[in-house]
């Protein structure tokens, strides 16, 4: 009797500790869980986070509204100050985003960073863009330096099954992208001619390779006449070039491209 009570106190023991271990692992296990979708500066949400939240929004049936947020000057900011300073200048720029978008922020890499809303109509998501702009204005005190914590925004929205979560966002970027163009600290909307321009400019960027190997490029040449006599005094060289699908493009169009993809100095 004793050598079986023995035996049956031992394997209680053993249950326990059993249990005990298994409870944490499943703590250890939400711990890794949560590290893996957290930005470890911030405390938002990180890329994979956003993710998962796009699908939970979708299949839920949620028109879904994404902000698309970086931080003007940034660079600027780290490297007159130093990192310090700059890590503490996203930590102000996500509180302000959170304030004034709402919890479902998040953080994706760099100064970049994505909102999310459900309850927005396009006219409403435009004016809380503006606003995110307006309140990013306001200096951010940091270490008694005053700095700039201006933002750039662009603003997509989709309807479930119209977008997915990757087209959602490249949407909101090309968005942000053209808030750069009209002079950054300011939020643009998403239109279907933005994707028709990237797409464009996807294509010449791959003819321009090719038609250098090819030496694909005309040089035509028009005359610069005196106007008093009348006379040629000279020419100018035009650099012509027949683009995809058969396009005369502008020397000024494809000549931009080819410098900002390294093709000319």
């Amino acid at each position: 009797l004793i050598t079986v009570a023995l035996s049956i106190g031992r394997l209680a023991l053993l249950q326990q500790r059993q249990m005990a271990l298994q409870r944490r692992l499943e703590a250890l296990a939400v711990e890794l869980h949560d590290r893996a979708r957290t930005d470890e500066l911030t405390g938002l949400g990180n890329r994979i986070a956003l993710m998962e939240e796009l699908e939970r929004c979708f299949a839920a049936g949620e028109r879904i509204s994404a902000f698309y947020a970086d931080v003007d000057d940034f660079k600027t900011v780290n490297d007159a100050l130093g990192h310090e300073t700059g890590d503490r200048l996203l930590v102000r720029a996500a509180e302000r985003l959170v304030d004034t978008v709402g919890p479902s922020t998040f953080r994706i890499g760099g100064d970049e960073f994505v909102a999310l809303r459900t309850d927005l109509d396009d006219a409403t998501a435009g004016a809380l863009a503006r606003t995110i702009v307006a309140r990013s204005t306001e200096p951010v005190e940091l270490a008694d330096v005053s700095v700039s914590a201006r933002l750039s925004i662009g603003v997509a929205s989709a309807h479930p099954g119209a977008r997915t979560g990757d087209q959602l966002l490249r949407d909101a970027d090309l968005a942000l992208n053209r808030a750069k163009e009209l002079g950054r600290c300011r939020a643009a909307t998403f239109d279907v001619w933005l994707q028709e321009r990237a797409d464009r400019r996807l294509a010449v960027q791959r003819g321009l390779r090719d038609a250098v190997g090819n030496d694909d490029f005309d040089v035509r040449y028009r005359p610069v006449v005196d106007l008093a006599s009348g006379a040629i005094v000279g020419a100018e060289a035009i650099t012509r070039w027949e683009g995809p699908n058969h396009q005369h493009l502008s020397p000024d169009e494809y000549f931009e491209i080819a410098g900002d993809t390294g093709l000319v100095p």
